[in-house]
């Protein structure tokens, strides 16, 4: 097949699927990227409910040495807990495992509620999934819609969660995942601009080195063209 086409095809062949590769391994690595940064926040949402479970523990702790009473642990646990904040604002909750919402720090509307009938606009009841997945796995992820300050409508997060057995709590945290994306894409502006750029630069390059065979080769064949004519000075170099 690829006898049937000429050298300057070819040659522009071999450089269209050059620049494509250029292309699918940029798109790759921000693929990558992207699922990097993902478990990066997954991870550091879990590290830092672990603090939770441990800054509750020591309000237990203090409970069981009986330095506080049980209702007066529980409750200076729960005001450590809404005070807590990390990366971009982001909170704990507390929740049981009916569920019924023991403390929201942004939605304290919440606080007390039933939470068993709750749901995202894709219709999941986040809650009732969490509890599932703590008495299933003792922990995990969540993903679902949840609303976010500046935006109209809820957005995807992804949330950790984990129980404090002594109290029947489950604390939990999550990232958005527009947050991510946010991230992703500054960082995909640089690396398109550096692949553009460089890009660009190879192309050109390859496309004078594409000239640079072509141009002599068209001598040649009208060179010889015109000898097989009789028409060519023979001492004329090929």
């Amino acid at each position: 097949m690829l006898r049937s086409l000429s050298i300057a095809k070819r040659l522009y062949l071999n450089l269209l699927l050059l620049s494509a590769g250029i292309v699918v391994i940029t798109l790759m690595m921000l693929w990558l990227f992207y699922q990097g940064l993902i478990e990066e926040k997954r991870i550091q949402a879990m590290r830092q409910v672990e603090s939770v479970i441990s800054l509750a523990d020591y309000y237990h702790q203090q409970q069981q040495q009986g330095l506080m009473s049980d209702e007066e642990a529980r409750q200076q646990a729960l005001e450590a807990i809404a005070g807590l904040r990390y990366g971009n604002d982001d909170y704990f909750w507390i929740n049981d495992a009916q569920p019924r919402m023991i403390q929201h720090p942004m939605n304290p509307g919440l606080n007390g509620e039933d939470l068993s009938t709750f749901k995202d606009p894709n219709g999941k009841a986040l809650f009732v999934e969490m509890a599932a997945m703590v008495r299933s796995n003792g922990k995990g992820f969540v993903h679902y819609l949840w609303p976010k300050p500046g935006f109209d409508q809820p957005v995807d997060k992804i949330s950790y969660v984990q129980p404090f057995m002594p109290w029947g709590w489950i604390i939990g945290t999550g990232i958005y995942i527009d947050d991510v994306q946010t991230q992703l894409t500054a960082t995909a502006l640089k690396i398109l601009m550096v692949v553009v750029g460089l890009g660009a630069i190879a192309v050109l390059v390859a496309i004078a080195l594409i000239r640079s065979i072509l141009q002599p080769m068209g001598d040649t064949v009208r060179a010889l063209r015109d000898i097989s004519h009789g028409e060519a000075d023979l001492r004329q170099r090929l």
